[in-house]
């Protein structure tokens, strides 16, 4: 009796020294394995935040690692129908009129391809010098510009150095969060309120290698000396795109750009080409890269900004270019099937051209009635069977003038003020020549360079009225269409 409870006894303590064993092993192995595995787990669901963070994406696509962007705060979205409609009802509200000292004219907005509704007058960014107190003017005059009705915004990776493109996301930040201006020896415009990046239409521009740190990231990116043509300071190859989209974002504060241009590549690189082909060929694959991008979330579409060549030449010349043939390099980028050479003759609207859901949606050329007007008064395109005004019409195609203002003096235009009653607009030459070019037929909006308050509300006031009707327009013109008139 007294064996079995022995044995009993010991056998009790062996558990307790087994379970004593096993609780230590759990404190002194298994625990701090948990708490490990915890922190790992919790550092990398960490890290998965912080990158969905930095590099989120409106695209619904994935974003590979090649094309990532580096912003690591900005305003996400793009403008969309909806939004710029509510702002086409609001600018055009007696509440406007009382905020900004300016109504603008239900006449003075027009629906693009895209379907947003664009101001006849948008904001550029190209003038100025590359100083502070010159961003602090551009960023004011972009303020008071949306408060009066403007929601169309140009700039480019080369203007101002780069500078046109930060005065440009300090003004974003003003108009969409409040931010207060740094200017000191300027009374800043206070933005009339909150406004939301879907109300504003951006677009900016690539190609110039305008700075070392451009050249830098795309030799990183893999582009090769064979890429830079124009004198070493011009390139669309991918790896050029691709790092100027990641600068531009940058310097503007925002993770997708309205409209992405190839800046001024027959100008630039068509002497370096053997024909009409392979420039075409040097535009399609840049704008294959282009089409990547817009899966990616970063632009939503993409036009040519072009200048003395491109679509202000009759066909065959070196450097002129047919919308007809770039629509087709833009399906072929897009994996459509080309519109057929008879399509050029038709002239009703087809709607073929609608079957491609392919980027290229807008041009930028200098029109002016007196200095540059080929846009509606020479058929040079469609193969020699019609203007630009009416291709870009039938291909859905949207047209932006640049140099809006045209050479000086404009002695073949009428400016006389047409009985309005706008003081700073009845004084102000250039201000009535602008509001004389953004009625031009087949054009969606003016851009205009202006960073003084003077000049920014003479051209608001052009906002304030309506565009010139086809007859008025004509009679202004008349003078203009009589050759060698300047």
């Amino acid at each position: 009796m007294v064996k079995e409870n022995t044995g009993r006894g010991r056998a009790s303590r062996n558990a307790k020294h087994v379970c004593m064993y096993l609780l230590l092993a759990f404190f002194i192995v298994i625990l701090p394995l948990i708490l490990f595995l915890k922190k790992v787990w919790l550092l990398s669901l960490s890290g998965v935040r912080k990158k969905n963070y930095e590099f989120a994406s409106v695209s619904s696509h994935k974003t590979s690692k090649a094309l990532e962007s580096p912003i690591k705060s900005s305003f996400v979205g793009y403008a969309t129908p909806m939004s710029t409609t509510e702002f086409y009802f609001d600018a055009t509200s007696q509440h406007l009129g009382k905020a900004a000292g300016v109504l603008a004219h239900k006449d003075s907005f027009r629906e693009a391809p895209t379907g947003q509704i664009l101001s006849t007058i948008g904001m550029g960014t190209y003038i100025g010098d590359k100083d502070d107190r010159t961003d602090n003017l551009v960023a004011d005059a972009i303020v008071q510009s949306v408060n009066a009705g403007v929601n169309v915004i140009d700039s480019a990776s080369n203007y101002r150095g780069g500078k046109g493109e930060i005065s440009v996301g300090m003004a974003l930040r003003r108009l969409f969060s409040n931010e207060e201006s740094n200017a000191i020896d300027d009374e800043p415009t206070t933005p009339r309120r909150r406004f939301s990046r879907s109300e504003i239409f951006i677009s900016t521009k690539a190609g110039f290698v305008s700075s070392k740190e451009l050249f830098k990231r795309a030799m990183k990116k893999g582009a090769n000396k064979a890429d830079f043509g124009g004198g070493g300071k011009h390139c669309i190859a991918p790896a050029c795109l691709e790092a100027s989209l990641d600068i531009s974002l940058e310097r503007m504060g925002i993770q997708t750009v309205d409209l992405f241009y190839l800046h001024n590549v027959a100008e630039k690189r068509d002497s370096e080409v053997a024909s009409q082909a392979e420039l075409l060929d040097m535009i399609q694959r840049a704008f294959v890269h282009l089409e990547k991008e817009r899966d990616l979330g970063r632009i939503r579409y993409y036009g040519l900004a072009t200048f003395s060549k491109s679509f202000r030449l009759p066909p065959g010349q070196p450097g002129a270019l047919d919308v007809f043939d770039v629509v087709n390099v833009a399906r072929k980028a897009k994996g459509c099937d080309i519109l057929p050479s008879a399509f050029v003759a038709k002239n009703d609207p087809n709607e073929d051209v609608l079957t491609c859901d392919h980027g290229f949606r807008y041009i930028q050329l200098p029109v002016s009635p007196a200095s540059f007007p080929e846009m509606y008064t020479k058929s040079w395109q469609s193969k020699g069977f019609e203007t630009l005004a009416d291709a870009a019409s039938r291909y859905k195609v949207g047209l932006f003038s640049s140099k809006s203002l045209g050479r000086e003096p404009p002695k073949c235009l009428d400016l006389s003020t047409r009985g309005t009653s706008l003081a700073l607009m009845s004084k102000n030459e250039k201000a009535r020549i602008l509001d004389i070019t953004r009625s031009s037929p087949g054009l969606l909006s003016a851009l205009v360079g202006h960073k003084t308050p003077a000049h920014v509300r003479a051209n608001l006031d052009v906002m304030a009225i309506s565009p010139l009707t086809t007859n008025e327009f004509n009679a202004k013109v008349a003078k203009c269409q009589t050759k060698g008139a300047v």
